[in-house]
């Protein structure tokens, strides 16, 4: 939650560049809600060579809180949305899924020492 609450409550605000940004949001006012995962999961896709190289939590942390670390110029933008929205590694995310994934998230959220979450979850 420390590192990706950023991304999602701030739409990558201070995360990204503004002009990743802007277009995030048009994609945002466009899409919906699901363009967030998916800009998230296409991150996660272009720095998997990074996160698989870090030694521990606390790079991952650092890598993941500034990724592209101000280096991100037009073609890095392209890179990301062409990411995003390509089906070959990613899929489509239906709206029942994403439902599920937030009850699962509640229910662990408002049980997180009880049997129900284990029930629930597995």
């Amino acid at each position: 939650e420390p590192i990706l609450c950023p991304w999602f409550l701030c739409l990558y605000l201070h995360v990204l560049s503004l002009e990743a940004v802007l277009r995030i949001w048009d994609c945002f006012f466009f899409e919906g809600n699901v363009i967030l995962f998916r800009m998230g999961l296409a991150v996660c896709k272009l720095l998997e060579t990074e996160i698989l190289d870090s030694d521990d939590i606390g790079s991952l942390f650092i890598l993941l809180k500034k990724p592209f670390d101000g280096e991100f110029n037009e073609e890095m933008i392209e890179t990301l949305l062409t990411a995003a929205f390509d089906k070959s590694w990613l899929g489509s995310i239906p709206r029942a899924a994403l439902d599920h994934f937030r009850q699962v998230r509640y229910v662990i959220h408002m049980f997180p020492s009880t049997s129900i979450v284990y029930s629930y979850y597995c």
